[in-house]
């Protein structure tokens, strides 16, 4: 009876969480693509870079301390406080350095929460890491109304102390055997796992960054790109608690390869394999959780900041058929490598 009411409690904190993270994104892009691009056209370029800087670059230090300390539940309140004074502050710069601190330790903190929660399950990552591109896009688009930000940040109070309730005092420690077992694999295949995983995460950036562009014309194709991303992200982490890390990325980056580079001229298409290759980011999370245990804020963090440089470079990127095809076979390649040696880990275990 407890174990069924700590599962259903459990479920309900990645609900929220989840939610959370909707709204925490549409939050900032409402402000951040929305209002400060368009009022503040001349800082653009500034506005990017302070807001991404301290959205993502920093989020594996938050991640150390939180895995140090444990105070989820204090980062979640702090960054209500952050994202509610930038969403309302005017000065570009400031709003800009707020709502990138309030959208980092959200990640983080929520990040952690969900993997504790989720130690030998995928899916329930899935569904927290997939809403936050939706927000984003929602947000972006939806600047011209100007009661979004109340509602969303009235939301975003409703939930936060809603999961300041539900979650543990303490961050649950897994007791399972998973946790107390000799690694997965010998130390130099760790290294060189999480290294393929990591590389590979930095170029499906700069692929997304790139489809993203070939999108750009046509505004309701546009919009179904994040939506792409998130049914990718939904559906990876069910898909794998089935089939297992290797066989489901094997699969889906070998789908994922074929439609991007034989059907790049078909959009729907191209859109199912943005979902392919998304179908991996939950699994990445998970794999490299199980690679580096008791360090999920640090992980969770580190998979962020990789993808800003991404889409750093996706943006500089000028497209040439050569360099785009070997963009997609070495993403797709270094993704089943790494979950290769995990698996061979696996197997010896």
């Amino acid at each position: 009876m407890t174990t069924s009411l700590i599962s259903a409690r459990n479920k309900t904190v990645i609900a929220i969480l989840s939610i959370l993270h909707l709204l925490c994104d549409l939050i900032c892009g409402y402000k951040v693509i929305g209002v400060l691009a368009i009022d503040f056209y001349d800082y653009g370029f500034f506005i990017f870079v302070i807001y991404n800087t301290l959205a993502f670059c920093f989020q594996p230090l938050i991640g150390l301390y939180v895995d140090r300390y444990h105070h989820e539940k204090a980062i979640l309140l702090a960054s209500l406080v952050f994202l509610t004074l930038g969403l309302f502050i005017n000065l570009w710069w400031l709003s800009a350095v707020l709502l990138g601190i309030g959208n980092q330790i959200f990640h983080v903190a929520g990040g952690k929460v969900c993997t504790n929660i989720s130690t030998e399950k995928s899916s329930h990552l899935g569904v927290f890491v997939s809403l936050g591109a939706i927000g984003l896009a929602i947000g972006g688009n939806l600047y011209r109304y100007r009661f979004i930000p109340y509602v969303a940040i009235s939301l975003y109070l409703v939930l936060v102390m809603a999961s300041l309730w539900l979650i543990e005092s303490k961050t649950p420690k897994n007791t399972s055997p998973e946790k107390t077992q000799k690694p997965l694999v010998d130390q130099p295949k760790i290294i060189l796992s999480g290294l393929f995983l990591l590389i590979a995460v930095f170029i499906r950036s700069f692929l997304g960054k790139i489809i993203h562009y070939d999108f750009a014309m046509n505004l309701p194709l546009l919009l179904l790109l994040p939506a792409s991303a998130a049914m990718g992200k939904f559906i990876g982490g069910f898909i794998r608690d089935k089939w297992g890390s290797f066989y489901t990325v094997l699969c889906s980056m070998t789908l994922a390869t074929f439609l991007l580079l034989f059907f790049a001229k078909s959009k729907p298409l191209m859109m199912l394999g943005l979902v392919m290759i998304n179908i991996s980011m939950p699994i990445t999370l998970f794999e490299l959780n199980r690679l580096l245990p008791g360090k999920e804020g640090f992980n969770f963090g580190l998979l962020a900041g990789i993808l800003f440089p991404g889409v750093v470079i996706g943006i500089l990127y000028q497209f040439n058929v050569v360099s785009y095809v070997i963009v997609v076979l070495i993403s797709s390649l270094l993704a089943i490598i790494s979950m290769y040696y995990i698996k061979r880990g696996d197997l010896r275990g």
